[in-house]
C-alpha cells in the first residue's frame, strides 16, 4: 500500500510539471510539448513521447520537453530510458522546482524496482539510490513534501530489512532429533519379518519330514 501511494504522489506530481508558461505557447516546440501534455493526461503515453521527441529535434535545449520525455518513458516503464533522460533534464534546467521533479521521479523507479526484486543485496542497493535522488529533489525544493515522504520510506524499508537480517544471524540453528520410537520400529519390521519366513520355512521342512508330528506341533 506504501509503495503504491508513493507511486501516486509520482504521478499527481507529474500532471502539475507539464504545462508550460503561456509566454512560450507561441514557440512551435512548446507547442508540440502542450500537445504532448495533452497526450500524456489522456494515457496516451507513446503518442505524448512522439510529441516531445519532435520537440526537442527542433530545440533541444527545450528543458520542459526533456523532462516530460522521461516522465512519458516512466509511465512505459521504460526506466532505463528514462532516467537518462531525467538526469538530464535534472543537470541542464536552470530551474530548481524542474530540477527537484526531476530527481524525484528518478527516485521514484529506483523506489519502484526495489518494491519487486527479490535479492537483498540489490533490493538495498537501489534503495539507497532513491534516497539519494530524494536528498537531492529536497536541496532544490525543500518543500516537496512527497519526495520527503518517499526518502523517509525508503529508509524505514532499508531499517527493516537490517533488523530482520540481524534478527535470522540471532536465531538458533535446528537440532537434529533424536530417532522417535515409530521410525526404530519402521528399522526393525524388515528383521521380524525375516523371522517370520525362517520359521514358516522351518515348518514347511518339518511337514515334509514328520508330517504327523508337525500336526501336533503348536507353533
Amino acid at each position: 500500500m506504501k509503495h503504491t501511494l508513493a507511486i501516486r504522489w509520482a504521478a499527481l506530481l507529474i500532471s502539475c510539471l507539464l504545462a508550460p508558461s503561456l509566454g512560450q505557447a507561441q514557440n512551435v516546440s512548446w507547442k508540440l510539448v502542450r500537445d504532448g501534455n495533452s497526450a500524456f493526461r489522456s494515457g496516451m503515453y507513446q503518442t505524448a513521447l512522439s510529441y516531445y521527441e519532435k520537440a526537442l529535434s527542433i530545440n533541444p535545449h527545450n528543458h520542459g520537453a526533456q523532462f516530460n520525455k522521461g516522465n512519458a518513458l516512466m509511465a512505459m516503464h521504460q526506466d532505463s530510458a528514462a532516467l537518462k533522460e531525467l538526469e538530464k533534464a535534472a543537470v541542464d534546467d536552470q530551474r530548481p522546482l524542474y530540477r527537484a521533479a526531476a530527481r524525484h521521479n528518478m527516485g521514484t523507479i529506483y523506489q519502484r524496482e526495489a518494491s519487486v526484486v527479490t535479492e537483498i543485496s540489490r533490493k538495498n542497493n537501489l534503495l539507497l539510490q532513491a534516497i539519494d535522488q530524494y536528498k537531492q529533489a529536497l536541496r532544490d525544493n525543500p518543500a516537496m513534501e512527497a519526495a520527503r515522504y518517499n526518502m523517509v520510506l525508503c529508509q524505514k524499508q532499508l531499517k527493516d530489512q537490517k533488523d530482520a537480517q540481524q534478527q535470522q544471524q540471532h536465531q538458533p540453528q535446528p537440532q537434529p532429533q533424536p530417532q522417535t520410537q515409530p521410525q526404530k520400529k519402521q528399522e526393525q519390521q524388515p528383521l521380524i519379518n525375516y523371522s517370520r519366513q525362517a520359521e514358516q520355512q522351518v515348518r514347511q521342512r518339518l511337514q515334509q519330514r514328520h508330517p504327523q508330528r508337525a500336526l501336533r506341533k503348536n507353533w
